[in-house]
């Protein structure tokens, strides 16, 4: 098993330019580090959405300057942590190009059981995980949106036309609520 199916054969052999630090090992750190950060901050920004809409009373004191400022912080620290193990995995060769030139490659090594788990547990919390939290909380989020339906407020007498335009107006744009 060379674990070579959980990525892109992109992330194997990629051209890399002549680098003097890092020797190609920067190429796949950097990749997989901003797309830790990158996952990391969608998520953050949709637990804030979350608050904002689902508790507005308590996002008013949850959703800081301070809080974002800390958050951004510990998105990137994580990133980074969890990206080094690429500075090992990775290292910088020759090989031949499809039409017979030599370049240079970042060549990421696949082939021990180590490295294969990495990139498995990796693909897990920072893909799998993610998806699964935030469709849970999209869904959550799309149930409070549609929680006071317009016939049921007429029917009931309380009507508040403003607010259910904008309830209709955030449930329409996002395309997974259009039907609910």
């Amino acid at each position: 098993m060379d674990g070579s199916f959980i990525i892109p054969r992109v992330f194997l052999f990629t051209p890399c330019q002549r680098m003097s630090v890092g020797r190609g090992k920067l190429v796949p750190f950097v990749e997989y580090c901003v797309t830790h950060a990158s996952v990391l901050t969608i998520l953050v920004i949709s637990f804030e959405r979350y608050y904002a809409i689902c508790r507005p009373l308590r996002a008013s004191y949850t959703c800081t300057k301070m809080r974002a400022c800390t958050c951004i912080l510990t998105i990137w620290a994580a990133a980074i942590v969890l990206s080094c193990p690429m500075l090992v995995l990775s290292w910088h060769g020759v090989a031949n190009y499809k039409d017979g030139s030599r370049v240079l490659v970042c060549i990421t090594d696949l082939t021990t059981f180590w490295a294969c788990l990495y990139i498995n547990i990796v693909t897990a919390v920072f893909f799998f995980v993610p998806l699964v939290l935030l469709v849970l909380l999209y869904l959550v989020i799309g149930r409070s949106l549609m929680q006071d339906s317009p016939s049921g407020a007429l029917q009931q007498g309380k009507i508040d036309l403003p607010n259910m335009k904008a309830r209709k107006q955030v449930s329409c744009r996002n395309p997974i609520f259009a039907n609910i």
